[in-house]
């Protein structure tokens, strides 16, 4: 029953990290099928979710943005806010890589506004939005944001991230003595 649906999943993701996503969706879809005959709605987002995903990673981004969108609705009937978030942020990432700068923008900044507390990666992927838009001060001003917030935290991963993308943004705009700064904190 539900155990076998996390397995499914579990092959699901195996494959998927070995960007054999074909493989990955079967999976995938295995589990969402269970899931929904068990109904059990949460899994079953999961999966739709993860199909979103791997169809991401094939470039299939109409077909990823349709899964996606299917879990947030499930997400959103269970109000399950991290989830809502993490899903817009990935659709974010989907709009973002087909060419609609916009609507990434507008989908991040929902995605942080409905759990700013843990998804400081939707701010991240705002950041980067402002970058190819070139609104450079924009961009830095989301930085300092996740600055403040990772300097305060052991997360030195996603400082170190932080700090390599502020030095990004000062040598585009051409502030060497910033670039400095920014890559030696």
């Amino acid at each position: 029953g539900k155990d076998l649906t996390q397995v499914y999943r579990y092959y699901g993701i195996y494959y998927h990290l070995q960007s054999k996503f074909d493989s990955a969706i079967s999976y995938y879809e295995r589990s969402a099928d269970l899931a929904l005959e068990l109904d059990e709605t949460v899994l079953y987002a999961n999966a739709l979710s993860n199909v979103g995903l791997s169809y991401a990673a094939l470039g299939e981004l109409g077909r990823a943005q349709d899964y996606l969108l299917r879990a947030l609705d499930y997400f959103k009937e269970a109000d399950m806010r991290l989830e809502q978030s993490n899903t817009l942020s990935n659709i974010g990432i989907v709009l973002q890589k087909s060419g609609d700068l916009a609507a990434a923008k507008k989908t991040y900044k929902q995605a942080n506004s409905i759990h700013p507390e843990t998804h400081h990666g939707a701010l991240s992927n705002l950041a980067t939005v402002y970058e190819n838009e070139n609104h450079l001060d924009s961009a830095l001003v989301i930085y300092e944001q996740l600055l403040s917030t990772f300097s305060n935290s052991n997360n030195l991963r996603s400082l170190f991230s932080v700090h390599n993308n502020m030095a990004i943004v000062y040598d585009k705009m051409g502030q060497a003595e910033e670039v400095n700064k920014a890559a030696s904190r």
